[in-house]
């Protein structure tokens, strides 16, 4: 259990202390507030977007989004489905290639006109809800697990939970600037200002809020 009184120790190899000097709000603390996530205890910190200063590692460590970083991949398409006019808007921005507003649209009949009645091959559910990955399955083809609805395509799924993988790509490639972050930051806010950061970011329609930066200090 974190105990903010104690001084942080290293105790693996692969340990690293941090001083955490900004950090965002991400989409599952709002799951979370909401109470989607049953195993997610009262009193629990919530949080893990922060970045800081690295201030001591063990010997062994080592070392943006969903839109930006498929581009280095070179798809043929990239297409958005969102609820949320402003977020679409962005996107296309961003680089996407196709723009599908579902609350105003059919959003299987526009991706598979798109597609040539194919489907896409790699879809990312983003939302964590159950409509939007019922929606994912309508909208795959046979490429990226055998479900009730998806039997007769060659399917696999994956549930990564804040998959670090990509990292050392992600982080060479904002050094080089091939990817700006800062493009999704909409909103600042200071450490003691929180509360308000979290209503900004639930009321994203209204606010337009895409990321919300939150000093530490």
């Amino acid at each position: 259990m974190f105990d903010p009184d104690q001084a942080a120790e290293l105790t693996a190899t692969t340990d690293a202390i941090v001083k955490v000097t900004r950090t965002t709000i991400c989409g599952i603390g709002l799951h979370i507030l909401k109470g989607d996530v049953p195993t997610c205890e009262p009193d629990r910190i919530l949080g893990h977007e922060g970045v800081g200063v690295v201030h001591q590692t063990g010997d062994a460590v080592s070392g943006l989004a969903a839109l930006l970083t498929p581009q280095f991949y070179l798809p043929a398409q990239i297409i958005m489905i969102d609820l949320d006019a402003n977020r679409l808007e962005v996107a296309q921005r961003f680089g996407a290639t196709a723009c599908i507003d579902n609350a105003h649209a059919d959003a299987v009949a526009q991706v598979l006109k798109l597609m040539k009645s194919v489907g896409a091959d790699c879809v990312i559910e983003a939302v964590s809800s159950p409509a939007t990955f019922e929606l994912c399955q309508q909208l795959v083809a046979s490429a990226i697990f055998t479900w009730t609805s998806c039997g007769d395509r060659n399917i696999a799924i994956t549930t990564p939970l804040v998959d670090t993988v990509s990292t050392p790509m992600l982080m060479k490639t904002v050094k080089e600037g091939r990817i700006e972050p800062t493009l999704l930051i909409t909103h600042r806010f200071r450490l003691d200002d929180i509360l308000s950061a979290y209503e900004t970011f639930s009321s994203a329609a209204s606010t337009r809020a895409l990321k919300v930066l939150i000093e530490a200090s």
